[in-house]
């Protein structure tokens, strides 16, 4: 049986190229995304990857996961 998914999130992306290699994985059955930032490498490239994918939804902020690349402490 074939799963049904709307739209699907891809972690821990560092770079446009992150991006451009799970897509690829779908071969041209693309659905609705969303980006988890979980580190700071994101930030540079999220205006870019913004303008480059039209299937783009979002960003979803992954607190734990950055503050730890961040080596911070995450707080309540």
């Amino acid at each position: 049986e074939e799963l049904e998914f709307d739209a699907f999130v891809i972690p821990k992306v560092r770079s446009v190229n992150d991006v451009e290699t799970v897509l690829k994985k779908f071969d041209g059955n693309l659905k609705p995304f969303f980006i988890m930032v979980e580190t700071p490498h994101v930030f540079l490239e999220l205006k870019d990857i913004a303008a480059r994918f039209d299937l783009l939804e979002g960003f979803m902020f992954g607190a734990a996961d950055l503050t730890g690349e961040l080596y911070g402490i995450l707080t309540d």
